[in-house]
């Protein structure tokens, strides 16, 4: 939320997490080659509780078309539904009980 008191701290807070998070995952990460690009988003979230389908409605439409999503708080409710109809598709999830003597860690692949 730009325009939001304190928005520039927590927008430094996040890029340097991210960074971070890029270290650990990329060993050959060079933050210096990167751009950050502060969100420039003309309509946004309008309430406390609809970030993270902000967040995935991002991811897929970076990931298909290299730019933020255009959904806007009007979109949220059809765009919620979808994630529940991608989710639903999805094959289900089996756990695998594992027991263990002692505290040793167990290779399970």
């Amino acid at each position: 939320m730009p325009r939001c008191l304190g928005a520039e701290e927590d927008e430094e807070c996040v890029k340097d997490e991210v960074w971070n998070v890029l270290s650990l995952f990329w060993t050959g990460f060079n933050r210096d080659s990167w751009s950050w690009i502060s969100e420039e988003r003309p309509q946004g979230q309008r309430n406390s509780y609809d970030c993270g389908a902000f967040t995935l409605g991002d991811m897929v439409s970076f990931i298909k078309d290299g730019v933020v999503s255009p959904l806007a708080q009007d979109n949220m409710k059809g765009w919620g539904w979808e994630i529940i109809r991608i989710l639903d598709s999805m094959p289900g999830l089996m756990a695998i009980e594992v027991i263990s003597a002692d505290e040793e860690p167990i290779d399970v692949g």
